[in-house]
């Protein structure tokens, strides 16, 4: 997994080794995600933060090129869902998870307006951006007071073992104003969307017949966890037919789980580089 983000790295940092016109800078804001385990649009109360650090090459005023690298936290807890009839009881299936996220990726901005860093007029602009990138990531819940990591255990019937190293896709825009010649600040958000519907360990069947001290099995379903030890799995609704009472699945497997990163930054330009400065 090192291996691989630090060859994507070294892939973003050389698109900047040649600019002669160039910007680095820091990044810090919230990190949040979209999967089987969120219960809303955005979950404040699982709202982590994430810190960054970002290059950016001025193309043209229209147009540059960004790469960052990104660490920080999601999570998701089943005790925040809403109980029916808005919610489907998710509260009590009483699975939870957060993880750590370190991404690499590299996006190209298209401004609204055209943008020279240093300028007099030209000193402000919306953007939109889209990119690709690569994140590893690690889903891990608390059980008997010890921190278990999932993706190994069979949480799942048939689950695959997965890979913690993913693509995503990061597609969002935001602000930038150089405040100043050489400092810029920027406001950023971006969803990634990802190949994976395992950020939060969670997405098809339920394990049957569990055997008891199978901790894959325990941590499938923890209802029984709960001051409500005999509710059913079947009142979860079933995605195929929402009216049948039948058992479905522990997750909804048709949507990919995202992640979203919102960033407030600040970076200084630098001009006229070149390779041997180093």
């Amino acid at each position: 997994m090192k291996s691989k983000l630090l060859l994507f790295a070294l892939l973003v940092s050389s698109l900047f080794v040649k600019a002669q016109e160039w910007e680095l800078g820091l990044t810090l804001g919230p990190m949040n995600y979209q999967g089987d385990l969120a219960q809303a649009t955005v979950n404040v109360v699982k709202t982590k933060f994430n810190l960054g650090a970002l290059g950016r090459y001025t193309i043209n005023p229209l147009f540059a090129v960004r790469g960052e690298v990104n660490y920080g936290q999601i999570g998701g807890d089943d005790k925040y869902a809403k109980l029916p009839p808005e919610g489907y009881g998710h509260n009590k299936r009483n699975l939870n998870f957060k993880s750590n996220i370190f991404e690499v990726s590299a996006s190209l901005e298209y401004n609204f307006f055209k943008y020279v860093p240093g300028s007099r007029r030209k000193r402000f602009t919306p953007f939109i951006s889209a990119g690709i990138g690569i994140f590893h990531f690690d889903p891990t819940t608390t059980y008997q007071n010890n921190t278990i990591h999932l993706q190994p255990l069979q949480t799942e019937l048939n689950k695959p073992l997965y890979s913690l190293t993913q693509v995503c896709f990061p597609v969002g825009g935001g602000i930038k104003w150089n405040v100043k010649k050489n400092w810029t600040l920027g406001f950023n958000y971006a969803t990634r969307f990802t190949l994976t519907d395992y950020l939060d360990d969670v997405s098809h069947n339920w394990q049957t017949n569990p055997t008891p001290g199978n901790l894959g099995q325990e941590l499938s379903y923890r209802g029984d966890e709960t001051a409500d030890p005999n509710w059913q799995k079947t009142i979860v609704r079933n995605y195929q037919d929402p009216n049948s009472p039948r058992t479905v699945n522990r997750g909804d497997p048709r949507d990919r789980d995202t992640y979203m990163v919102i960033g407030f930054s600040i970076t200084k330009t630098f001009r006229k580089f070149a390779c041997n400065a180093f």
